[in-house]
């Protein structure tokens, strides 16, 4: 359940509660099921140089992840990079969290995917 870790996938303490107290996320998961999205994420980075050279790519990391470590997002960057050159874009956000999109800083997040999607 990842209960007693001290792990906090945001600074939205609100939202967190939230989640908490919702009966719809799933708070025990199984073990096999973890395995799986860890395998589903070494698929993925491994698959970052097959993509076509000239699609744009966006990676968001929050530099307070607690989640996801910084060496396995730093390699798919320097991959991204690697591979797609000026296609790929990574964006590091010095007080983001793992849930960057639900963080209180969100409304920052939100620009500058807008902004990425409109360039």
């Amino acid at each position: 359940s990842g209960s007693g870790l001290k792990l906090y996938p945001s600074d939205n303490l609100p939202m967190l509660m939230a989640m908490a107290r919702d009966p719809n996320v799933i708070r025990h998961t199984r073990a096999d099921t973890v395995l799986g999205l860890v395998k589903l994420m070494d698929r993925a980075q491994a698959s970052m140089p097959k993509l076509p050279k000239d699609l744009p790519v966006l990676v968001t990391y929050g530099t307070r992840d607690q989640i996801v470590p910084p060496a396995p997002v730093q390699q798919l960057v320097h991959t991204c990079r690697a591979h797609l050159g000026a296609h790929c874009q990574a964006v590091r956000y010095p007080d983001g969290y793992h849930m960057l999109l639900r963080d209180l800083q969100a409304p920052v997040v939100y620009a500058d995917i807008a902004a990425w999607l409109e360039n």
